[in-house]
């Protein structure tokens, strides 16, 4: 599993013990000995107007078919979960360099 890598997994919400098949985004994998995924949520309730924590992939894009979603979604840079890798269900398909600049831009944002 690789940064970039677009997952399908049980993602957490935050009320406990509750969670829900969806995909994410591997943004990367700790360098610890229990080799955790960070990742952040995939929607397909794409916003009309998306905050710059929102990355809209758009099945328009060029580059859209190798995400391996099936519609348009959103990825949600501020919504982010700390996953064993082995919960992961499936790869499904990888982002672009140019959407993985957009979520790197969006992740400063975040923390700055």
């Amino acid at each position: 599993m690789n940064k970039g890598d677009i997952i399908l997994v049980n993602f957490p919400f935050t009320i406990p013990a509750q969670s829900k098949v969806r995909p994410a985004l591997v943004l990367t994998e700790t360098i610890d000995r229990f080799h955790d995924i960070l990742v952040c949520a995939i929607s397909s309730v794409v916003p009309v107007h998306p905050s710059e924590r929102e990355i809209v992939l758009k099945e328009s894009d060029p580059d859209f078919a190798q995400t391996g979603l099936r519609v348009s979604s959103v990825i949600k840079v501020d919504r982010m979960a700390t996953l064993r890798q082995s919960d992961s269900i499936a790869v499904i398909g990888n982002c672009s360099p140019q959407q993985w600049r957009l979520v790197v831009a969006a992740f400063r944002s975040l923390v700055s």
